[in-house]
């Protein structure tokens, strides 16, 4: 896996941690404000660009595509909502819809 491509969860991975995009002070600073942070060495500025190519902000959120990236807190209340919207129709299906929602 090339550690500067999102992953599964929208993290990158560093030092073989996952580092989710809502972490990665870097990469929302362009986002929010178009500007790469000054202290920012080469590599780390590919890494930067290349990572955030497919995100975007509208106000205060995050969206990865046309898919809206919850933040790490909103996460559990946004799956078990769903689960309860569908009648505890179990794991596959609460999945599938999660997946079709957000990123």
């Amino acid at each position: 896996m090339d550690p500067t491509e999102p992953n599964e969860e929208g993290g990158h991975k560093d030092d073989n941690k996952i580092v989710d995009i809502w972490s990665d002070a870097a990469c929302l600073t362009l986002l929010r404000n178009g500007v790469l942070l000054d202290t920012m060495d080469v590599e780390e500025s590919k890494r930067v660009r290349k990572r955030v190519s497919n995100y975007c902000i509208k106000g205060e959120r995050l969206y990865f595509k046309d898919l809206y990236v919850p933040k790490p807190d909103e996460r559990t209340p946004l799956v078990t909502q769903i689960h309860e919207d569908l009648r505890h129709a179990g794991e596959e299906r609460t999945l599938t819809e999660v997946c079709r929602r957000y990123f």
